[in-house]
């Protein structure tokens, strides 16, 4: 699936709420940590959030 998200918006650069194993960036934001806290950079972002997160990452 994320392959396929890839080839319409392009590859993404940085991964957010993801774990150190299952990243698929070189940039990564672990899922432990809060995310929301850090500013993210301006770089194409690749999310797959918690459910209970979404209003707050959209």
């Amino acid at each position: 699936m994320v392959q396929r998200i890839w080839e319409f918006f392009g590859k993404a650069e940085v991964d957010l709420f993801t774990s150190k194993d299952n990243s698929h960036c070189p940039i990564y934001y672990l899922k432990d940590r809060d995310v929301l806290a850090h500013s993210w950079p301006n770089l194409l972002l690749y999310a797959f959030s918690p459910t209970s997160l979404i209003p707050q990452v959209i």
